[in-house]
Parts: structure tokens; C-alpha cells; sequence
């Protein structure tokens, strides 16, 4: 069955180690190439965390994959806060995004992981919006006035006394949603939601990398203030202000 999100599931008959060895196999004998294996549960269990066996194959034929124009007919959505019904479909989502990430760029990402109980940890600490579309999450982000760890708040602009900064964290889009306009509707959404909150400015931050979506920030309206490296990581520091509401 595909969701909206973009994943093919398929009950494999077989063992979670033969299925990948039948899928290299496979994979090999078409002429596709295999980028990386990511296992996802042996990470965990290196956490000490107990996940099921779980493994993801990115793999990819750039001849095949560049042959199509995308779809750019807009698509309208509704962000609104999730809920824990949800969360099964934001690690879904989280997920394919992120390969589909590291496999536009083999070699320098690769897919992070993303488990249930993180979502429900990240739910306790901030709110998450997601939209949906056929009861499927197609995008999701972050809002919060907690600081993220990469955020340096010298770069920003100074807050009023009487209203603090949203930050906005983990945007993703699932990649078949991707072009119709749903990242920039849900920029557009949340800063009618940081100014009900009532919030002085949107601050986020970008990857200063081909990879990172500055460019995409800067199209929708936010100014770039500052770059800096937070262990290690390039970032690009981005604000919206939000003038007080006549």
C-alpha cells in the first residue's frame, strides 16, 4: 500500500536479515545501486535503547529518478497541533524524509533515527503541528519559546519584556508532497500561530550546507542574521520579526 507520506509497505514471508540479503541481491542483479544499509535497531541497542530488528536500505538509479518533472500543483493544508495518534505516522514520516534526504546525497548524510518514544519526549517539551492530508501527516514542524541547543541568541534581535521568540524546529515535508507549496503554506500558518501565541519573532536555523533549505527561508520572508558552528556544524541563523498587531 503507498501513503501519502511516500512509503511502499509490503509484508516480506521472510526474516528481517534474509529480506535484506534478497533485496541486495536484487538490487545488484538490476544495476542498482545500493548506497548504505542504516541499522536502525543496532544503533539503538548501542544506546542501550531495545528497538525491533530494523534496517533501511537507500538505494537509488539517478538516470531513473531525473526522468520525471515534478508535480507542482499546489496543495492546501491545515496545520494543526498533533496529538499521540499521530505519532506513528510523524516517525513514518520522519523517516522518509531522511532517507530520501541521504540519498540526494550520498556520502555526506545519512538517514537519522527517529522512534516513537523520541516524538512522545519531543511532545512534553514543545508543540509539534503536523498536517495532514487523507488522515496521512504529510508535514510537521516544531514550535517552542524553549531555546534549541544550536541557537546562539547573541546573533538575534532583543525581545520585549511582555512577549519572548518561537523558535521553529524539525520542519520536513514528506517528498512526495514536496514543490506543491506545502513548506512555505506551513511558514505562512505558523506565524499566524506565533502571533496568537502572542510571539515578538520566529527564529530557526539552517544547515550552511548545499543540503540546508536557507534559500527556501529567505524566499519566504525571513532575514538571515548571523552564521555560526555549533559543535562542529555549519548553521545559518534566520528571524522573522513580528510587528504588534493593530
Amino acid at each position: 500500500m503507498l501513503t501519502e507520506n511516500g512509503i511502499l509497505s509490503i509484508l516480506s514471508a521472510h526474516s528481517v536479515d534474509e529480506t535484506v540479503a534478497r533485496l541486495e541481491n536484487l538490487l545488484q542483479a538490476k544495476g542498482i545501486k545500493l548506497f548504505t544499509v542504516v541499522d536502525h535497531s543496532g544503533e539503538a541497542e548501542k544506546a542501550g535503547l531495545h528497538m525491533p530488528n530494523t534496517k533501511l536500505l537507500i538505494f537509488g538509479n539517478p538516470k531513473a529518478g531525473t526522468r520525471s518533472r515534478p508535480d507542482l500543483t499546489p496543495m492546501p493544508i491545515s496545520l494543526q497541533p498533533a496529538t499521540v495518534a499521530d505519532v506513528a505516522g510523524l516517525v513514518s514520516l520522519r523517516v522518509a524524509v531522511s532517507g530520501h534526504l541521504a540519498a540526494q546525497f550520498p556520502g555526506i548524510l545519512r538517514p537519522t533515527g527517529v522512534t516513537e518514544k523520541g516524538i512522545r519526549f519531543a511532545m512534553t517539551r514543545a508543540t509539534l503541528f503536523v498536517a495532514r492530508h487523507r488522515d496521512q501527516p504529510i508535514a510537521a514542524l516544531t514550535l517552542s519559546t524553549r531555546k534549541p541547543w544550536a541557537i546562539d541568541t547573541a546573533y538575534f534581535s532583543p525581545s520585549s519584556p511582555s512577549e519572548a521568540p518561537l523558535y521553529l524546529t524539525d520542519m520536513v515535508v514528506a517528498p512526495l508532497s514536496q514543490r506543491k507549496g506545502v513548506g512555505r503554506q506551513c511558514l505562512e500558518q505558523s506565524i499566524k500561530i506565533a502571533r496568537q501565541w502572542p510571539a515578538d519573532a520566529i527564529r530557526l536555523d539552517a544547515y550552511d550546507a548545499d543540503y540546508g533549505a536557507g534559500d527556501f527561508y529567505r524566499k519566504c520572508g525571513f532575514r538571515e542574521v548571523g552564521r555560526a558552528v555549533y559543535r562542529q556544524t555549519p548553521l545559518i541563523y534566520f528571524e522573522l520579526l513580528l510587528p504588534p498587531a493593530n
